[in-house]
């Protein structure tokens, strides 16, 4: 029995599959759609992970039908029928480490994700027909699936079930390279929802660590007219090469900051409060002196600096000065016009209303 999860409901099983250790993602082409036939509702409970089973008809669970003749007709089922041909490693089948099997009530079950490029289309496709409706702005949509590329992309993955209050999982492998979703989206074509996720993945970067360092790339990296405050470009958790003269004064063999201009000489970390071992001051203050050692000025970010517009503004406003000594005469003037713009600014209070946990989406 296979099972192919869309949508949504392939996001759940994916975040709950790049937590778990004994969980794997295995690369994979879709199954034929001859060994595809609809799945009783019952049967396909067993062979669920709790954490989806609970699925009813208030809340059908979404899965993908490669043929109009294998659409479950049950209404506790929300069939999303893909007949076009899809380019290689569309699907995940999502493998046990020990080697053990899916119940499915007397037949093995094969449990199957959507990649990261099939899943940002489907969902796509629903934020498009909830910006059809009037229930979300185009801008809002984006930011939801620009939230959806970076943690596929980053070293994070969110709650299964409440992925805006949920903890989330960090240090985790990404699930796909930026430009290697960019080439899977080109090789789309004729698909529903396609434009918006095409725009979403063109800003799409590797390496964001926890959810707090996606907002700051993507307001450092969009455009002004998607909320964006440009910045030059920058490296996200790429460890840094001392220099040869600074080895003898620093404590680490070598640090990743969350964000680095290599010719600016200027870093930023984020700490928004997960990594709260003991020791954390010391910790800082031996990282502040190695930065100092190498010349390179550090900006530290705290969940006070995204939580609002005018914070993030103030933010990367004191960002923009310390890059503005390796930039041309223009280079603060290009900032501040961004940052005073009505409408990006507008965008921006969108895209945080997006992003940020519900507890702290506010607008002084």
């Amino acid at each position: 029995m296979n099972v192919l999860l869309a949508g949504m409901d392939s996001l759940r099983l994916t975040r709950l599959a790049r937590r778990d250790p004994d969980l794997l993602l295995v690369p994979c082409d879709a199954p034929r759609p001859e060994d595809c036939g609809p799945v009783p509702p019952e049967v396909l409970r067993a062979a669920l992970p709790p954490e989806l089973s609970g699925f009813d008809a208030d809340r059908p669970i979404s899965l993908v039908a490669l043929s109009r003749e294998t659409r479950s007709q049950s209404a506790r089922v929300k069939p999303l029928t893909v007949l076009a041909a899809l380019p290689p490693a569309s699907f995940l089948e999502v493998v046990r480490a020990d080697g053990g099997c899916w119940s499915g009530e007397g037949e093995p079950a094969r449990l199957f994700v959507e990649s990261p490029g099939l899943n940002l289309v489907h969902v796509s496709r629903r934020m498009g027909e909830l910006v059809k409706r009037g229930a979300l702005s185009e801008g809002a949509a984006l930011a939801r699936l620009l939230s959806l590329v970076m943690e596929s992309c980053g070293l994070y993955a969110r709650d299964p079930i409440r992925p805006a209050e949920g903890e989330c999982a960090y240090d985790v492998e990404p699930q796909v390279r930026a430009d290697d979703l960019r080439a899977y989206m080109n090789g789309l074509d004729r698909m529903r929802g396609l434009r918006l996720a095409r725009e979403a993945a063109r800003f799409a970067h590797d390496g964001s660590g926890s959810p707090g360092e996606t907002i700051l790339s993507l307001v450092m990296r969009l455009p002004p007219r998607r909320g964006g405050i440009p910045m030059p470009d920058f490296e996200e958790n790429v460890p840094i090469v001392w220099p040869a003269g600074a080895r003898g004064l620093v404590r680490h063999g070598t640090m990743r900051p969350d964000f680095h201009w290599p010719r600016h000489r200027v870093a930023s970390e984020f700490d928004g409060g997960v990594h709260g071992l003991a020791g954390a001051l010391a910790e800082d203050r031996f990282r502040a002196q190695d930065y100092a050692a190498c010349d390179i000025v550090m900006v530290p970010a705290t969940y006070a600096d995204i939580r609002s517009a005018t914070a993030i503004e103030r933010y990367v406003m004191l960002v923009a000065h310390k890059l503005a000594r390796c930039e041309d005469d223009c280079f603060l003037r290009r900032v501040s016009a961004s940052v005073k713009d009505p409408r990006a600014r507008a965008e921006r209070v969108v895209l945080l209303s997006q992003l940020l946990p519900p507890d702290m989406r506010r607008e002084p």
